[in-house]
């Protein structure tokens, strides 16, 4: 499985050592917001797995401070080395790639000044943003790539920390990972989406990676004031409606998506998430059509910015509930 993300493995280089990677092959540089890596695969074969879904990240920077990252063949297996050091080895390079996606999204998360780091997808418009807490297979990256296609820009699909001091979203912006499922619901923003890879295996779900639409044309930058949250849940047949939660339940939603606060727990961090709840709105989503779901969130940000208030949301009420 995924080494443990909470374990604080060290990813930058210490003191002024520079970044060096090991062996043959090609090195390229990529900027994870401002996590810099140095990837090095040893193989082709390997290459062509690991780059595609980092390629709107690739760099033409130079950064003393980055981490140097091998991925190798080891006889019958295949491993990845960050600084020297050992994080994760597979027999199959599928599912080594999937792990070293993941580790790339947890070290850019964890490196910065956090005070929670939601499971969730982000995206932005008009210098606020719109985040999307949920477990897996809930619909939140869907949406967000939905949401891409109709000219947000993105922050993140999987791990979205909040700063310590205002609690505004940090961006994260690695590949959506696209289940099998959500494939044909995407491809008529999309009629490539089908060509994208496919990774998987030993217990882990088919997945594509999809490269954010629109990202270079509209790159993150900086942190973005949540406009608010909104815990989407797919449900065929079901009218899309957004009903508003009181803070505490929306502490208690977020907190069992695998939201994760600093440790050990102290009282301080969570009262001021607390506080920021009370200011900050959140909603239930039930979608079941992208068009209203996303038609609902741009009122939510449209609401939001004048300031008015929302009592709750359904659209299509001939929809069964």
């Amino acid at each position: 499985g995924h080494s443990d993300w909470r374990s604080g493995f060290e990813w930058r280089p210490p003191g002024s050592q520079a970044p060096t990677v090991d062996g043959e092959g090609d090195t390229r540089t990529y900027a994870i917001f401002d996590l810099p890596v140095l990837l090095r695969c040893s193989e082709r074969q390997l290459e062509d797995l690991v780059h595609p879904p980092l390629a709107h990240l690739e760099s033409a920077a130079r950064h003393d401070k980055a981490a140097a990252v091998d991925v190798t063949r080891d006889g019958a297996e295949f491993l990845v080395r960050v600084n020297g050091k050992e994080l994760v080895r597979h027999p199959d390079p599928r599912v080594l790639a999937m792990h070293l996606f993941y580790e790339l999204t947890r070290a850019a998360a964890v490196s910065r000044d956090w005070l929670v780091i939601l499971h969730a997808a982000a995206v932005s418009r008009d210098g606020t943003c719109v985040v999307l807490p949920g477990p897996g297979g809930s619909g939140k990256s869907t949406l967000a790539a939905a949401l891409l296609y109709s000219g947000f820009t993105y922050l993140g699909d999987d791990l979205v920390p909040l700063d310590r001091r205002g609690l505004q979203a940090i961006p994260v912006p690695t590949s959506l990972k696209v289940k099998h499922g959500s494939v044909a619901a995407l491809q008529r923003f999309d009629p490539d989406l089908t060509a994208l890879e496919v990774y998987g295996g030993s217990g882990l779900a088919d997945t594509r990676y999809l490269p954010p639409p629109g990202f270079d044309r509209h790159p993150p930058a900086g942190a973005y004031p949540v406009a608010c949250l909104a815990l989407p849940h797919y449900q065929p047949e079901a009218a899309t409606r957004l009903q508003p939660l009181p803070p505490r339940l929306a502490l208690e939603r977020i907190l069992a998506t695998g939201a994760l606060l600093p440790q050990p727990l102290e009282p301080a961090p969570v009262a001021q998430l607390v506080r920021w709840l009370e200011d900050v709105p959140a909603y239930d989503f039930t979608y079941s059509e992208l068009d209203e779901a996303v038609a609902a969130v741009e009122d939510v940000i449209s609401r939001r910015g004048n300031e008015r208030p929302m009592k709750g949301v359904r659209t299509n009420p001939r929809r069964r509930e």
